[in-house]
């Protein structure tokens, strides 16, 4: 009698009753012993499950994917925040950050009182960033020089004439005469929106402060900065109020 195996095809000796040859139905008798099927034309009674075998076969990927999600989820906030602790900058790096921004984009040119030498004037450093010294003469410019649209700087750069009127360089180091007592957002503010010590109700920033350049310096630049010049020699020194032209 022909018998039928679990996946649906039958075998006999010889000629299965497709009229393949004996060689066709060894080939599907072997592949079906592969499995251990025990089966009749009524039915069969697997040893392994071909059912089973499918099923396993389906979920393992399921598992691997879940046992994925389950890892990325439970790690990914921790290596994040592992991230960010190794990302954020300390503040020693910041202070050193600061002093590297105010050295190239030229802070010492107008805030800091120059000594005069056979080569220009060169930085005083026990003077230094401290801006226009409070006992210096204010530059005095032609009486058409203006006019002419000249620009008239004193000898150490610290004061300017202009069309705007006189302006005198900030004293920005850690002093309280200087920025000591200024918040961060105060500095930030001045930076980022030109506001005298950084305040909204305060006039803005005269010439030749270049707020509407260094405004592009990211917050970080802008925190460095401030971290370092808390960090530079106090100096007391109070800067004149800047004087509006045609008021003396």
């Amino acid at each position: 009698m022909p018998r039928r195996n679990a996946i649906g095809f039958y075998y006999k000796t010889g000629v299965d009753i497709w009229g393949r040859s004996t060689s066709v139905a060894e080939k599907k008798l072997k592949f079906v012993q592969i499995f251990k099927f025990n089966s009749d034309i009524f039915g069969y009674k697997p040893t392994h499950s071909i059912i089973q075998f499918v099923i396993m076969k389906a979920l393992i990927p399921i598992f691997m994917i879940a046992v994925f999600i389950w890892t990325m989820n439970a790690c990914t906030p921790a290596k994040q925040e592992a991230q960010a602790a190794d990302a954020a900058p300390t503040k020693d790096s910041l202070v050193k950050r600061g002093a590297y921004l105010v050295a190239s984009i030229g802070c010492n040119d107008c805030h800091s009182p120059k000594k005069m030498t056979a080569m220009g004037p060169v930085v005083d450093t026990a003077r230094m960033l401290s801006g226009f010294p409070a006992n210096a003469a204010v530059p005095a410019p032609g009486p058409n020089d203006i006019k002419n649209g000249l620009v008239v700087f004193n000898s150490d750069l610290t004061a300017c004439v202009g069309p705007w009127g006189t302006s005198f360089a900030g004293n920005i180091t850690s002093d309280a005469t200087g920025i000591g007592n200024w918040k961060p957002e105060q500095f930030k503010n001045a930076f980022r929106h030109g506001k005298f010590k950084g305040l909204d109700a305060e006039r803005m920033l005269m010439p030749p402060m270049p707020w509407e350049d260094i405004a592009h310096l990211s917050d970080q630049d802008i925190e460095a900065i401030f971290d370092y010049l808390l960090t530079t020699k106090p100096v007391n020194n109070v800067v004149p109020a800047f004087r509006p032209a045609g008021k003396g």
